[in-house]
Order: C-alpha cells, then structure tokens, then sequence
C-alpha cells in the first residue's frame, strides 16, 4: 500500500490519489503564520503580506493531524492515531518535526500553559504532557475526565469539555488537579470550549454553545446557552441541528461561534451571558471546525475549503476578506465495465462481478417502514421514498442500498429484556407484532422496496437488522429467511443476504438472572456472548444450508458476536471459517470509532483475516451520525484515515454508511462522496420497466383552497402551479384539496406531488376532511409519537425531502374511520424525532396535486 507519506512528502502536485482532507483546527503566530493541520498533514500558510489569498509554503506529511497551538515559533500538532508531534516553524517555508511522543488513544484538541501541553486524549481523559524541552517532550500524568474532544488554558487554569456524560471541567493547570465541574445533564455534547474574559466558558456543543460561570472553579455553573435564531431561510435552530465545534471571544463583549452547519459563522452578544443575543451572521459553504480570533480577524477552519479568513472588526458585519485553500484532492479514475449479468458473488477474498474482477459496494442504509427503529425510521421518512433517497446517493457516487428490516421478538419480557443494555425496551416496535407471518412482511414491505430500488438502479443488502433468543432464531428469523428466498432467489438486485446484526443475544437463563440481580449482563456481555458464540454459528450455518437445499446461490454476509471486538477468529475458525458448502459467505464488521482503530491493530486484523483464511471482509456499517456521540460519531480526521486506507487498499473492501438521514449528515459528503465516486463499482443499469401507474381521483392545486399559490417549474421548464402555507402562516393554518364526491370510510392510498429546494422547511401533516368538516386525524395524536401512536400518525406525516431537489411523489397508505370530502395539509411546530423546524422562516413545501384511490383499487405497490 502506497503511504501517504510517499504521496505528498514530494511535491503535493502530480501524484495518481491525493486526498488532501480538510482543515481541522488552524492556530497564527505573531508573524502571520498558519498552521492547518488536515488530516493528510500539516499545512502552513504565509498571510504576513496578503490575507486575501495566503500562500501555501510548506507542507508536512503527518497523517492524523487534527489539533494544533502555537507558542515560542514552535507548533504542537496533535496526530489522532500517534500522539504529539513539535514542529519548529522558525523558517515557515522549511518546518521541522523536533520532537514526538505516542499515545495509545487518539489525540484531540491541545493547550499550552506553562511547561505543559495538555491533550485531550478521548477516551483517556487529558494527557499532561512536559513540553519545556520540544526535543524531550515527555508524558507525565493522566487526568481522568472522561470523553474528551475539547481543552484550552489560561492563566493557569485549564478547561476541558467532556462527553459521556456531558460535563465542563476545571483543572489546576500547575498542580494538575480537578477543581470542579459542571454537568450538563445529557449524555453528548461538548466538543471545543474557550474561556472569554476571567469568569465566562464557552463550551462548543452538541445541541447549543453554553456559557458557564467559571468565577468559582470548585462548583462552575450554567448559566446561559445561545437563543433560538434561524440564520438563513431554510435553516433552522443550529443548537437543535448541528454541532457547535467552538465559540471563541473577539471582544469582552462578543464571541464567535461555527459549526457544522450551512449557517457558518455566527457572532453574538454575551454583554448578559444569561441572555446571550444573536448579533450577525455570515453563510460559509461546507462545515466549519474551529476558529481563532487575532486582531479582529477570524481565521475558520473550513474543512476541504481550507482556512476562511473574516474580517470581524464589526460584530454586526462581518467580511470574508480571504482564504488559505487547500490543494484539490485527486483520485484514481474508476474503471468502467458492463455488466452482463448482475450476479455478485464470493472468490476468494474478494467480492466479484461476473467477469471475476472485484466489485467494491458502498452504499447506505434505509430502514423500511414499520421496521421497528422508530426514531430513526421516521428520519428516513423525511428523505422522502426508497427511491428517491438511493438515486440522490447514486449521484454521489453509491450502488447500494442497505436495506434494513427488524422482526424483533412479540412477547413484552423478549422485547423488554432479551436485548439487556441495549436499545430495544427504549423506543422499538417489533414487526412480530405487525407481521407474524413473515411472508406476509416480506410480501408486503420488502417487496415493494426492492421494486423501487432497482428502479433507482442500486443494488440491495438485505439486512435482518435484529436479532432475539433461541426461540426467535429458529422461529421467526428463519421463517423470514425462508420467505425472502422463495421470493427473491432469482433476484440479482438483491445481492447479498445479511443473516442479523450485531447479535447480542442473551438466552432465557441470563435474562432471568439478570432480572433476579444475580449477574450484571452489561458488565459481562462480551464472554456472555462468546459462550453462546457456537448457537449463533449454528443458526448461521442452518440457515446457510436452508438456501442451497431451495437452489438460492446469494452471497451471505454474517457476524461474529463482538462485531468491533477483534473477536472473528474466535468465532468461525472452529469451523475454519468454512459454514457454507459453496463458500458464498462475506464477513461483516462496524468500525465504529470507539472500539475500532482505522491504524494498528484495525487494519492488520483485517488484512490477516483476508490473507490467511481466504475471505472477503465487508464494512456494512460506519457511523456518520455526528450529533449521535463518540460511540458511533465519526471525527473528520478518523474519516479521512478509514477512507485513505480504502482508497489505497489492493484488497478492494466496500462500506455502507450508517447512516444519511439528516441534513447534518449530508453535510458529510464532503469527505466521503468523492472517495465513494472513485472507489466504487459501476452501478446495476436500472431496469426498463417503469413505476406502476397510480389511478384514482386527482385534485391540482388550482382547485385547492387556501395557503399561498406558487408558481415553480418541471424538469422540461415547463411552469407548475402550487399551493403552500407562506412563512407568516402560523402552526395550525392549513389548506385543503376538496373531492369532486365524498368517499366512504375505508383504507386508501394517496400520491402527493411535492416539491424540494433541498433546504429545510417547517413541518407539514396530511389529514382528511370529513362531511361535518371536522380535520382527522386531531393534532394531540402527532404529539404522542410512542408505541403503536407512532404507526398510525406515520403515515400522515410529509416527508421534507431533505436529500437533493426538485419535483418528488410521495405515497402513503392510510385507513379513514369516516368518510372523506376533502384532503387537507397542515403547517406543524415539531414532528417527534425529527428536527424542529416549525419556526424556519420559510414556507412549507409545495404541493401540486394530490391523488387518492381506495387501496384495493389502486395499481400501486
């Protein structure tokens, strides 16, 4: 594998790939010195004479490197994956590494105060470091904090924001001790924090940036977080959107705070830090991670855009004045082939197509309707259909979809204990309860999916996105199996079957001691699982032996019961990784970040497995979710090492994301879509046959009554008339489409033609009329949002589209408890689970015409 040091020490110019990451912190000297560390390395600007267009005048290649300060000409960059390095900067254009020190968890963000350089080692709390000679630095305590991204030092007083729970520490930053904290009381949140005058913290987060009183350090206390403001139209409430990586002071009076947001940078006024006010704002393209105030100048770091550089001498109108741009990343053509069937399937270690050459799949995950997740189902929801969804990520670059079902166990004591510290008993419907036929399921939800996925021209990993106990296993979960076979074994679209998902099961007898407070199943999962590791290969194996007797040749992919524990071998070489007659199997892992290292032992494990039991290793699940905490968000820079070791891989390994349903995941594709384009294989053609015509009553927004018409255009130019409730509309206004005759209670289905621009906009329900006029189904039920509440207010929520633009059709299915004489759309505040959007000052989507049909009559799937 070619390193990254081979392929930018030269010249940062005519190398076959080059991925140049993006700027994660950036810290000036009194010269005018930029330092950007990035991910591929570190990059140093000159801005002395011109800050409009600084000059790029060295580089060093050091992979990982995510933190930086700056003190005495000396830069001290922290690499997440090895530590410390010290950078003497003397002569810009000629740096030098003087000095290095290993730490054996990832490094984060660093503050100097007096001898020390403090990091914020994750999962290691704060790592002291003694940096009074830069060629000797030596480690030389730990400070246990917690999780932690986040550090800064003043007046020997240090602070640092911790995850897990989410808290805000001081430190004696000359006797190394705790002084005091302040919880937040939430499980995530804090990423970068700064101090603003003697007694103020600004605590970058999760959900907000929160100022805390710091003027006693033994018992800090929260005193206030920003104000609810939408920035730009579309985009609402960044503390409930994005992350919030840093917020630093220009003044005693204001600071500036970015994040991950389209927002970009934004000022506020701290005069009463209680009441913080919005001050000004300045929209910058891509995510912003950190920022730096010196002399009225903002220096952000801009992500793949490099250093933006603003001119805040005034609060109220900030300037972007310049940027330090980073060079363009460049990748390997992808080798374009046709193919002429579209049959996947195993050789060796690699994943073929079928002319024998690999195939490398990337894709995403969709979680189907009614699936069970119901938090992250109703997210899904709102990018709109299957189809829709997997087309925009095919443009990005994707040929899968990942498509994730969950028949989780019926009986309360299965739904509520079989999974013990996991999530099932926090909010999960099981489709036992909904399907227990599991023919009936696949007929009526998988079937439909994989029709609209092919229509998008991805291909399918069929995911049974659960798992239960011994009685589930071989009952339920098989029956699905056997019932997805005798439907789609002639399917090639559907290219993989992926047997369950991390499987956690725990047997009646943990359960009932764990309930009788004999054991602790959370402390002891890991050996819990591995004695029953030999029933789960079992199951796989039956399963596996059910296909080949029905004539089914899919690839498979499975788990070993660790999944990010390193525990493979353990698992399958009793069996000598041999549970299939054919050898169609493929191993799945998760490479989430907290258990998993994207350098030493990750990829070594990999490549061992690969090599020494010729077999094809798959990543079916990487995290994207920034917002969803260490154990499964990924830093940028952990992102940019997993994809260069993907891009660079001769061994052609495949992931699928986990998962884009949120416009803060979106936003990611600015690292990972270009490596998805060159990465992956050419996608299935779409087949010729096009969607079902949907037949009914159709009613067009001309002869709708109230809202707003607006007039927008298709995809020929042509000009569309559409209804939509205007920005002023208050929650509650609504507009209806009447019916040319009432229709008798019953279940129907409905088509709705809506409209994207791709931003954010206030949540909009559908809701029938009846005869009295009375609106069905009644607000308080989009309130409840639990348990089987969720499944009847679902299907009348309108999806935001969030993922791409333009003209979309939506369908949905629903039962009428009366008759029907009109359709109506309503403006909400909130949905649950999903954003709250119902102050965004714009209008809601458009709709051009809606069609309805009773359900038995309609030709839609």
């Amino acid at each position: 594998m070619v390193s990254l040091s081979t392929l930018l020490a030269a010249s940062l110019l005519a190398e076959e790939v080059r991925l140049t990451g993006g700027v994660m912190e950036v810290a000036v000297d009194e010269r005018g010195i930029l330092v950007a560390p990035s991910g591929s390395g570190i990059f140093l600007f000159d801005a002395r004479s011109n800050l409009q267009n600084p000059s790029l005048v060295a580089f060093l290649p050091e992979e990982g490197a995510c933190g930086v300060a700056i003190r005495d000409r000396m830069a001290f960059v922290t690499l997440y994956h090895r530590g410390l390095c010290i950078v003497d900067i003397t002569d810009p254009k000629a740096p030098k590494v003087v000095g290095r020190v290993n730490l054996d968890s990832p490094a984060c963000g660093i503050a100097l105060r007096g001898p020390f350089a403090f990091i914020a080692n994750y999962d290691k709390g704060i790592a002291v470091l003694d940096v009074s000679k830069p060629t000797e630095p030596k480690l030389v305590q730990r400070i246990d904090v917690g999780w932690t991204f986040g550090v800064s030092a003043a007046e020997g007083l240090v602070l640092a924001a911790s995850y897990e729970p989410a808290r805000l520490w001081c430190i004696d930053g000359v006797n190394l001790k705790v002084l005091g904290r302040c919880d937040f009381g939430a499980r995530f949140g804090p990423y970068g924090v700064s101090l603003m005058g003697k007694n103020l913290a600004l605590v970058g987060d999760t959900y907000t940036t929160r100022l805390v009183d710091i003027s006693n350090t033994s018992k800090p206390e929260l005193i206030g977080e920003l104000p609810t403001v939408n920035f730009v139209a579309g985009i609402p409430d960044a503390r409930q959107l994005k992350r919030t990586h840093k917020a630093v002071p220009i003044d005693e009076r204001h600071f500036v705070a970015v994040g991950i947001t389209p927002a970009g940078l934004r000022i506020y006024d701290a005069s009463n830090p209680k009441e913080p006010k919005f001050v000004s704002h300045l929209p910058l393209e891509g995510n912003c991670y950190d920022v730096t105030v010196k002399d009225k100048v903002a220096f952000v770091a801009n992500g793949s855009r490099g250093v933006a550089i603003v001119d805040v001498s005034d609060p109220q109108k900030p300037r972007l004045i310049g940027r330090a741009t980073l060079p363009e990343s460049k990748f390997p053509k992808p080798k374009q082939r046709s193919l002429k069937n579209l049959w996947l399937s195993v050789q060796g270690k690699y994943i073929v197509a079928d002319d024998g050459n690999p195939y490398v799949l990337m894709g995403t995950a969709w979680l189907t309707g009614n699936q069970g997740q119901w938090g992250n189902s109703v997210m899904m929801r709102q990018c709109g259909t299957l189809e829709h969804y997997a087309r925009h990520f095919r443009r990005l670059g994707m040929n899968a979809i990942r498509l994730a079902v969950a028949g989780y166990p019926s009986s309360d004591e299965d739904l509520l204990e079989n999974y013990i510290g996991g999530g099932v008993g926090g909010g999960m419907m099981p489709v036992v309860m909904r399907y227990p036929d599991p023919t009936e399921y696949v007929e009526h939800i998988i079937v439909p999916e994989v029709e609209r996925a092919k229509r998008a021209g991805v291909y399918v990993v069929l995911d049974l996105h659960a798992f239960g106990d011994y009685k589930w296993l071989w009952g339920w979960g098989m029956g699905f199996w056997r019932a997805v076979s005798q439907r789609f074994r002639d399917e090639p679209y559907v290219a993989i079957y992926q047997l369950t998902n991390e499987p956690g099961f725990f047997p009646e007898v943990v359960r009932r001691a764990a309930k009788e407070g004999r054991i602790d199943p959370g402390a002891h999962a890991g050996k819990i699982r591995e004695l029953h590791a030999s029933t789960l290969r079992r199951w796989y194996q039956d399963l596996i032996n059910m296909f080949r007797n029905m004539g089914d040749r899919h690839p498979v992919l499975v788990h070993d019961y660790g999944v990010y524990w390193y525990v493979t071998e353990r698992m399958w070489s009793p069996i000598e990784f041999r549970p299939d007659p054919i050898q169609q199997v493929i191993w799945g892992m998760h490479p989430v970040f907290r258990e998993w290292k994207p350098k030493e032992p990750g990829q070594e494990y990999v490549r061992n497995l690969m090599d020494k039991w010729d077999i094809p290793i798959f990543f079916d699940e990487v995290g994207t979710v920034p917002g969803s905490g260490p154990h499964v968000a990924i830093p940028e820079v952990w992102w940019f090492a997993f994809q260069y070791w993907l891009l660079n891989e001769p061994r052609k390994i495949g992931f699928l994301l986990w998962m884009a349903n949120a416009p803060d995941d979106a936003l990611m594709a600015e690292w990972w879509a270009p490596v998805a384009k060159a990465l992956s294989s050419e996608n299935p053609p779409p087949p010729s046959v096009p969607a079902p015509p949907f037949k009914g009553i159709t009613v067009t927004a001309q002869q709708a009554k109230g809202g707003a018409m607006v007039t927008l255009k298709d995809e020929t130019g042509k000009t569309v008339f559409a209804r939509s409730l205007p920005p002023e509309a208050k929650v509650g206004d609504f507009y209806i489409f009447p019916l040319p005759k009432a229709l008798p209670k019953g279940e129907y289905r409905l088509r709705l033609k809506v409209y994207s621009d791709g931003s954010l906009a206030p949540p909009q329900t559908l809701h029938w009329v009846d005869s009295d006029g009375k609106i069905h189904p009644p607000d308080e039920e989009f309130g409840k949002w639990s348990g089987q509440d969720y499944f009847f207010t679902d299907a009348f929520v309108i999806p935001m589209f969030i993922h791409g633009d333009g003209w979309h059709e939506w369908e949905t299915e629903f039962f009428a408890y009366t008759e029907i004489s009109a359709i109506a759309i309503k403006k909400q505040a909130r949905v649950m689970w999903y954003l709250p959007t119902g102050d965004a000052p714009n209008q809601t989507r458009p709709i051009a015409e809606i069609t309805i049909a009773p359900k038995e009559k309609s030709s839609l799937r």
